[in-house]
């Protein structure tokens, strides 16, 4: 069996992978100024995570991720996850625990699942390595990120909008510490979701790598 169903080996030769490209490593394409510059710090920490991306977000990738997001096509993040696991693998990143980006319960309840939960779970299962993504929470429902016109307005929407979730889960912050954690989202523009998400993360004292399937960030 394919660890890629959904997509035939011409199609896997046509994604718009970008693991090969300088662009993956986001972090360092982002203005480092921006986070001092503002009115107030969006993060607590001082260390911004890496930021990586698989593909572009474009073609018959782009079509998977908004079926498994808007149309309830779960078995598509089988394809997706074997895809992030390709690249997880190629860059040798060293992961503890997984964890995806939560969903505010409100929004949860909506939708009816976590697109970004259901990548957290196949990678972890690949790897063989807990998923941690309850002890992550979003603690604000703000407003969608695709609504916000620019960088700094979706990086506003987000501030403190993430949390530890220590009622919930008794490992709580001094499990983090130490932890090499492999944040997970399905799409990635600017960054700013997966930042704010692992912001709390690494106050814990975890060494955060963020990453999506695809963006559209050129």
């Amino acid at each position: 069996m394919s660890a890629y169903p959904c997509f035939c080996h011409f199609c896997l030769q046509k994604l718009p992978w970008r693991f090969n490209r300088t662009q993956i490593n986001m972090t360092d394409e982002l203005d480092k100024d921006f986070f001092t510059k503002c009115d107030r710090p969006f993060y607590a920490s001082a260390r911004i995570p890496r930021l990586l991306a698989a593909c572009d977000y474009e073609g018959r990738l782009r079509r998977c991720l908004i079926d498994l997001k808007f149309y309830g096509k779960t078995g598509m993040a089988d394809p997706l996850a074997a895809i992030l696991v390709s690249v997880i693998r190629s860059r040798k990143i060293q992961i503890d625990v997984v964890s995806a980006v939560p969903l505010h319960h409100k929004r949860l309840r909506e939708r009816g699942y976590n697109q970004a939960g259901l990548l957290a779970d196949r990678v972890a299962k690949s790897y063989g390595c807990p998923d941690i993504s309850d002890l992550l929470i979003r603690c604000k429902n703000t407003q969608r990120q695709s609504e916000q016109h620019s960088r700094r307005a979706r990086f506003e929407n987000l501030a403190s909008a993430f949390a530890i979730d220590e009622e919930k889960c008794h490992r709580g912050k001094r499990f983090l510490a130490g932890r090499r954690v492999l944040l997970i989202d399905d799409v990635m523009t600017t960054g700013a979701t997966l930042l704010a998400a692992a912001d709390p993360l690494v106050e814990a004292g975890a060494d955060v790598v963020c990453i999506a399937v695809a963006s559209d960030h050129k």
